[in-house]
């Protein structure tokens, strides 16, 4: 498999996808995207693959959307809307694929990078991982991130993350459920949740993800909202401001603020 922007390991029950865009801090890109669909097409005609694994490398499990692949977008706003509607089906995507999504954060998982995290089935994370929302300072809103995030930590929660843009440490996000295990020893954990699932029955993973997902809030409408809201942001004149000061400046917008 001939991929860019992710390496994949196999072994006989899982399979571990890491991102790997070291000079981007593992943003997202379009090509990120569709390598990742690829990868989880490839996992779900797996017949032992039963996990998922998804990590980061270099002190970045995701930085969130790549703003420099933004920037050339900017006017063009049917490119905009592809790329976050591809993102949207993609966090989709992990909450209904019919295997269990660890995703391991081993440092820093920033704006769209959080939605990895909460759209995941189980998040092991080590001591010194940390969690952040930036998308207020760029003039933007975590709409596709919220509806997973909510899910996870509540509704006041995910506001209270949206509304301040505050780094939480890992401990922090263990406390409100975006964490589900803390552990130095990542090998043993993962070694614990894969033995667990590989004595399910093979479809009982489907039968459950889709069971929750009809319980829960996301319907067509929302993700609609969530991509629109995003596209419309994306192109408004502050936003574009901010994008290409970064790009061009490398300034960062939250530079006064820890």
């Amino acid at each position: 498999m001939m991929l860019e922007t992710l390496n994949v390991h196999e072994n006989s029950h899982s399979i571990t996808i890491t991102l790997s865009r070291e000079s981007h801090k593992n943003s997202i890109n379009k090509k990120l995207l569709e390598e990742l669909n690829t990868v989880l097409d490839y996992a779900e005609g797996h017949p032992t693959c039963n996990a998922i694994i998804v990590q980061g490398q270099h002190n970045f499990f995701c930085s969130g959307a790549d703003l420099h692949e933004i920037a050339s977008l900017l006017d063009n706003p049917k490119a905009i809307h592809e790329w976050a509607t591809l993102y949207m089906a993609t966090l989709k995507r992990l909450t209904l694929i019919p295997k269990l999504i660890i995703a391991l954060v081993n440092g820093r998982a920033i704006g769209g990078g959080v939605g990895l995290a909460a759209a995941s089935d189980y998040v092991i994370a080590t001591h010194s991982s940390q969690f952040k929302l930036t998308e207020l300072y760029w003039g933007l809103l975590p709409a596709m991130v919220t509806p997973y995030l909510i899910r996870r930590t509540g509704f006041q929660r995910a506001y209270m993350m949206s509304l301040t843009c505050r780094t939480l440490t890992a401990t922090e996000a263990y406390n409100i459920h975006l964490v589900d295990e803390l552990n130095g020893s990542i090998e043993e954990s993962l070694h614990t949740q894969i033995q667990r699932v590989k004595h399910f029955e093979k479809e009982i993973l489907r039968e459950l993800k889709g069971y929750f997902n009809k319980m829960w809030m996301l319907d067509e409408e929302m993700e609609k909202l969530a991509i629109d809201k995003t596209t419309s942001l994306f192109l408004s004149e502050f936003a574009k401001t901010r994008i290409r000061d970064f790009v061009e400046n490398k300034t960062l917008p939250w530079q006064e603020f820890p």
